[in-house]
């Protein structure tokens, strides 16, 4: 007869012991990232290192750091800006073929209305 106590003994020595063990296939890069840090995804309250890494890869900007030139700015939204004599006065001009990943246009309201939120939000890191 198969006591309660055999028949976990049986069950224990049945399961698989150790990790999973699975290959990486050729030309595949796995990538594992701790996340603990996020606050949020929201751009204009990103302040931590993963959210500015998945923000990064998600939202466009106007503007972004030119990976060439550390101390240079590189254009991405905006073709070209300029900076009044009292830097003050920021002027962005789109490019005329800058979408959402819907497809819609992006407009000079569009950035307004993200500018302005930030403002609205009052947050600091």
């Amino acid at each position: 007869m198969l006591t309660r106590r055999a028949a976990l003994i049986a069950s224990a020595a049945a399961l698989p012991w150790g990790a999973a063990r699975a290959q990486t296939p050729p030309g595949i890069a796995v990538m594992a990232k701790q996340i603990d840090d996020v606050i949020s995804f929201d751009p204009a309250e990103s302040y931590e290192f993963t959210d500015n890494e998945v923000d990064g890869n998600c939202y466009r900007k106007l503007i972004v750091p030119d990976l060439a030139n550390a101390t240079r700015i590189a254009p991405d939204l905006a073709e070209r800006w300029e900076v009044s004599p009292d830097n003050m006065t920021f002027t962005f001009r789109l490019t005329k073929n800058a979408r959402f990943e819907s497809g819609k246009p992006v407009t000079a309201a569009d950035a307004e209305f993200s500018l302005r939120r930030i403002v609205r939000l009052n947050k600091t890191p």
